[in-house]
């Protein structure tokens, strides 16, 4: 687990040292490059599978014309060595020297072989032929920029803004952020700075100076075929899968520790650890809910988490979390790099923080079981609205319902929100309701006219309806769990957990993110994935097996902060005092009268903004740090 950075082209002038302390979080154990008339690459190493130096990188081939830098684990190299081993010498016990031998012996063939989470680039040296490829699920981040001086690619996004100022603000990627509170799919904040999407690679052929992208991984999509297979057969073969990918993730040379909210993912993985190495000293991490988590709707994982423990006899360490401020801001967009206003990442931060001060310099992730099984409530949203269908006027008395509940409390944004994702008679999907944290009108009068000029900007839910519509499926769960794979998952979820936790120097791996899994689910039954209601069915059924029932069956909270109340004095304060501040960039980005006045709006009850505002600190930070200041960015650590 590590940090990768290229860039080509002769006017690109880089110092790989420059390059090293931007990264150097990524991988405080080792660092090197490799440099020849048109190409740098940079590397930084997180050792986790052999410590020693024949893990160095750029790694090079025996032959010297083949050389890689690799950004991530492959689980099953040690499969991949068996095979290999009839080809090759191996000299190392790195999983890199496995994948440069797989990529030389099979080349981007090798791809769908590799059971892992990676960022890597590939170059032959004799061919001038660059390869740069990502897991195919888009768990590690790899972005490139290419302009008229050259084109640059990176783990992290400041690792290009510090050689690439000046450049344009991408207002769609903007309106994304707001809206969604991430962006989906390619785009990103700046002009000519892209994410690679999950299972593509890109070909760059330095001596035409032209690149293309390629898909080599297509996300399974459930057809909803009706499956004979028996409830239980279909959990055995479900446990199977997850006990021999959690094996295979739990191979480090440094300690494994665990993420633990005592909900049914971050448990079971945790449940299913100890099944398989029944004497390893594992330690949990969990953050503690203040008074203002409970107010906004979120339980106490403490006491679930603590449960779990007691019933595997794990060592649990509980960390304070309700501190984040205003001043927190910059620095974790430093490390976030993008505007996700969620602050899930500052907790995933803290943990990582207190697991590399413990010494545990890896940890297990629950997630993906939302995406994959069904455990938002916006599936939930549509059973229930199916089945609220049978009843004249049912909708009608649940607005009703709404009008008599207080403005603010968390059930009743609940209920609108679930309104909202309909049309009045209840009978059709609002994806912009289901997705959106604003009405895209409002949205667009935040922005300042002079950033925004004449550019025509769609809705930002087309990119889903568009989808959505062609989609071959006939079940609405089964579409929506295929766009959240897609696009919530990587560019939101996965996204914040690898920032948040690479920051600190700790490798988070996902063991319900792979193949054998995201293939499993889209031959499962959907009544297996939700039945009446009742989210990730056959997950729960499994877990039975594993967890206590109160874990197993605890009411869904989420991962987050109370952000309505963070709004409060003195936060709100210190937020109208910003929007004056000529340190910051409000009215270069903004309408700041049109802030204010979303900001009372939101005090007095009157709409529920917080995220939209948290998101506006957000993008301000994030702009400010990588655009406006970005040429400063190469002397920040």
């Amino acid at each position: 687990m590590c940090g990768i950075f290229g860039a080509i082209g002769k006017k690109c002038n880089v110092s790989p040292e420059a390059v090293f302390q931007l990264l150097k979080h990524r991988g405080p154990d080792d660092r090197g490059f490799y440099k020849d008339e048109q190409l740098l690459l940079a590397h930084v190493r997180l050792s986790i599978v052999d410590l020693s130096s024949g893990g160095h990188q750029p790694m090079f081939s025996a032959d010297g014309n083949f050389v890689l830098v690799f950004n991530g684990e492959i689980y099953n190299y040690l499969e991949l060595k068996k095979e290999l081993e009839r080809d090759f010498t191996f000299n190392t016990e790195s999983d890199t020297e496995v994948l440069l031998c797989a990529l030389i012996k099979w080349g981007m063939a090798c791809l769908n072989k590799l059971n892992g989470i990676f960022s890597f680039a590939f170059y032959n040296i004799a061919e001038k032929r660059l390869w740069l490829c990502r897991d195919q699920f888009g768990v590690k981040p790899l972005y490139y920029f290419h302009d008229d001086t050259g084109f640059y690619f990176a783990s992290e996004i400041k690792a290009i803004t510090a050689f690439v100022h000046p450049v344009g603000i991408n207002t769609e990627g903007l309106y994304n952020y707001l809206y969604f509170m991430y962006s989906p799919g390619e785009t990103a904040f700046l002009d000519n700075l892209y994410k690679l999407p999950g299972g593509h690679f890109l070909e760059f052929d330095l001596s035409i100076n032209q690149h293309k992208v390629i898909k080599y991984f297509q996300l399974p999509l459930a057809q909803n075929v009706v499956k004979l297979t028996a409830l239980e057969e279909s959990m055995r073969l479900l446990e199977s899968i997850l006990l021999k990918n959690i094996e295979l993730q739990l191979n480090a040379d440094v300690p494994v520790g665990f993420m633990l909210s005592g909900g049914l993912d971050s448990s079971l993985i945790l449940a299913m650890a100890k099944k398989i190495q029944p004497n390893t000293d594992f330690t949990a991490y969990t953050i503690a809910a203040s008074t203002n988590f409970l107010n906004e709707g979120f339980s106490d994982d403490v006491h679930f988490a603590k449960l779990v423990c007691r019933h595997l006899g794990v060592r649990h360490k509980i960390i304070e979390n309700d501190n984040f401020e205003m001043e927190d801001i910059d620095q974790l967009i430093y490390h976030l790099e993008e505007p996700q206003a969620d602050i899930s990442s500052f907790l995933v931060g803290r943990i990582a923080q207190q697991a590399r001060q413990d010494g545990v310099f890896v940890l297990m992730s629950g997630a993906g079981g939302d995406d994959f099984f069904s455990g938002y409530r916006r599936h939930q949203a549509i059973y229930y609205q199916k089945t609220l269908g049978w009843w004249p006027g049912s909708f009608v008395m649940l607005k009703y319902i709404s009008a008599c509940l207080g403005k603010n409390s968390s059930i009743n944004r609940r209920l609108n929100k679930f309104l909202k994702s309909f049309s009045s008679d209840g009978r059709q999907l609002n994806l912009a309701s289901l997705y959106g944290w604003i009405d895209f009108d409002q949205l667009k009068s935040l922005l300042n006219d002079a950033l925004i000029l004449d550019q025509w900007i769609d809705h930002p839910i087309r990119l889903y309806e568009t989808e959505f519509q062609n989609l071959p499926a006939e079940n609405t769960l089964n579409k929506l769990l295929y766009l959240d794979s897609k696009y919530f998952l990587p560019d939101h979820n996965l996204n914040y957990n690898d920032k948040l936790s690479m920051a600190h120097g700790v490798e988070l791996r996902v063991p319900l993110v792979n193949m054998d899994l995201a293939n499993f689910t889209a031959n499962l039954s959907v009544e297996f994935k939700m039945k009446a209601g009742e989210t990730k069915f056959i997950l729960k059924k499994l877990a039975e097996k594993y967890l206590p029932e109160k874990v197993v069956y605890r009411s869904k909270t989420g991962f987050g902060g109370p952000v309505r109340s963070w709004f409060d004095k003195p936060n709100g304060e210190k937020f109208l005092d910003l929007l004056d501040s000529n340190k910051h960039y409000f009215n270069k980005i903004f309408n700041v009268e049109k802030l204010r006045n979303l900001y009372d709006l939101n005090l007095k009850g009157e709409v529920d903004a917080s995220y939209t505002l948290l998101g506006v600190l957000f993008v301000e930070s994030c702009l400010r740090q990588f655009y406006f200041n970005a040429g400063e960015l190469k002397i920040n650590s």
